[in-house]
């Protein structure tokens, strides 16, 4: 259990943080990207389009049963998040010396 908190659905499955890595929490992420110049008004309606189906209740019910949870939101959260990943990960990357195609 990646989570920063227990999962309700999992009684018995404790944190990676609760066995010895206190404050450890990643989880898997998905999002869609567009170019760099995109006016912010078109990047903002994709979004939008995309969380339509994301949000419906049978997508997110059955993703709920897999441990999954649809979080879609405007795309300075996605920047926003990534932006605060990319550090995170670095220091990962430089402590562990992995190299592309490793």
């Amino acid at each position: 259990m990646t989570a920063a908190t227990p999962d309700p659905k999992l009684p018995g499955v404790e944190t990676i943080a609760s066995q010895g890595a206190p404050g450890f929490a990643a989880y898997t992420w998905w999002g869609v990207f567009g170019p760099a110049n995109m006016p912010p008004a078109l990047a903002k309606r994709v979004a939008e389009e995309l969380a339509q189906p994301a949000k419906a209740p049978a997508v997110t019910e059955k993703l709920s049963t897999q441990g999954m949870e649809v979080n879609g939101g405007l795309p300075v959260h996605l920047g926003g998040m990534v932006r605060k990943e990319i550090p995170r990960w670095a220091k990962v990357i430089n402590y562990n010396n992995i190299k592309p195609g490793d």
